[in-house]
């Protein structure tokens, strides 16, 4: 390379020479995708093509399967993106990104950009939008919920190597980012074994207390078991409020709010956005600090998205109507928050969801009207304590390896943006 240039693009910084820069309208074909209507199930069939959403965005793995399917009927009103077409986050997780190796369809949450193979081959126009999370965020707009739209995703610039060089980074960035994704993997796995070794120490726990010489008793309830003999078996609706009111009539439309929105609940505690009360005053969920916020709709409710409402102005959150409140009236509130952790009794209610093929809710009694092991409230803080030890020995270990995790990938993402604006010339590594 004869030396560098200023691209223009904050994000970019300096590039050879000789390497163009061109906004993305003029190398590619940028479309929005779409739902065909859930109230027709002739357009949705398990054998059909593959559905897209950003929950299957899996950055340089191909999309190889997803929850559903559109079927042939269902084309006519789809959205397609051909073979190897970056597949880009476009609402909530802006600039997250995929792609399939096969013809897609994909829902209005994800732009498709089709690059024009005679001017940006595929795989570097990938990696090259991987690093350009600031154009992203530069040209979204929105409060509660971010949006890039299809023509300001248009504007984003991206970087134009002579073909031949951009085939040669592709190369280069495969080997290395395959190397690193080979640890990660290792890692996640490790993680994973972690996870299903915590779940079981949850549920042998909040069903059969700790200690294992008590007497034992059938409860009658498959997915709960032998339990012991003095704990009573009771439903949850005599013993906690599901979705119970909340006082807000202090608060001003001006004033600011915790708000959590769906992505912000996670296994075991929750982020808070703030926001004015004048946005979410009206058709959100309500909560107060102590109250255990659960999701109620796939994949959230599988994935244990649990936590106990904590750090909240005023005591009083906002969240997405997908979140069930429960407020204990009796029960030790982490002892009530281990058992709903309880991989049994999460199974059960998956089992019995209703509605389409991935929107499945809860039922909604499922958690109120269920039965419930009852230790005595000393045994109940008992197990919470017992749990918060054990769960926390085990997410230390989840955590150092999530660090580790984090580090491989900025350490591969850097190598990506040192490769694709050409700071690292592959030719003299």
């Amino acid at each position: 390379m004869s030396g560098m240039k200023d691209s223009g693009i904050e994000w970019v910084g300096e590039i050879p020479n000789e390497w163009e820069v061109l906004r993305l309208k003029y190398v590619a074909i940028v479309q929005t995708g779409n739902t065909p209507t859930k109230t027709d199930q002739s357009n949705y069939d398990e054998s059909g093509i593959l559905w897209v959403k950003p929950d299957n965005l899996n950055e340089f793995k191909p999309i190889v399967e997803t929850k559903e399917r559109i079927s042939e009927t269902g084309l006519s009103n789809a959205r397609i993106a051909q073979p190897k077409a970056t597949l880009v986050c476009c609402i909530g997780t802006v600039g997250k990104i995929g792609f399939s190796e096969e013809a897609v369809a994909y829902n209005q949450q994800i732009n498709a950009v089709e690059f024009d193979e005679d001017n940006i081959f595929w795989k570097y126009g990938l990696y090259f939008l991987s690093t350009q999370q600031g154009q992203h965020q530069f040209y979204m707009n929105g409060n509660v919920v971010y949006i890039l739209n299809s023509e300001k995703h248009k504007n984003i610039s991206i970087v134009k190597p002579p073909i031949d060089i951009q085939q040669t980074i592709t190369n280069y960035l495969d080997h290395k980012c395959g190397e690193i994704d080979s640890v990660i993997a290792a890692k996640e796995k490790t993680n994973a074994l972690l996870k299903e070794h915590r779940q079981s120490i949850i549920y042998e726990a909040v069903t059969k207390g700790l200690d294992p010489t008590v007497p034992m008793k059938d409860s009658g309830i498959e997915w709960i078991g032998w339990i012991p003999m003095k704990w009573n078996l009771d439903r949850l609706k005599f013993h906690a409020t599901l979705n119970p009111l909340v006082d807000t009539s202090s608060f001003q439309d001006e004033d600011e709010v915790s708000f959590v929105p769906m992505e912000n609940l996670k296994s075991g505690y929750h982020f808070n956005s703030t926001v004015s009360y004048s946005m979410v005053k009206k058709g959100y969920t309500q909560f107060n600090t102590g109250d255990i916020l659960i999701a109620k709709v796939t994949p959230c409710f599988e994935n244990g998205n649990i936590a106990i409402a904590s750090d909240l102005i005023r005591d009083t959150g906002f969240g997405s109507t997908e979140i069930n409140v429960i407020r204990s009236s009796d029960m030790i509130v982490k002892y009530l928050f281990y058992y709903l952790q309880n991989p049994k009794f999460i199974e059960r209610g998956i089992y019995d969801m209703f509605g389409v093929a991935g929107l499945k809710r809860l039922i909604p009694g499922y958690i109120i009207d269920s039965f419930y092991p009852i230790p005595t409230r000393a045994e109940q803080q008992a197990i919470a304590d017992y749990l918060d030890h054990k769960c926390a020995e085990i997410d230390s270990i989840i955590a150092a390896n999530n660090t580790t995790i984090e580090k491989l990938k900025e350490y591969r993402r850097s190598i990506i943006y040192e490769t694709v604006t050409g700071k690292t010339d592959v030719y003299q590594v």
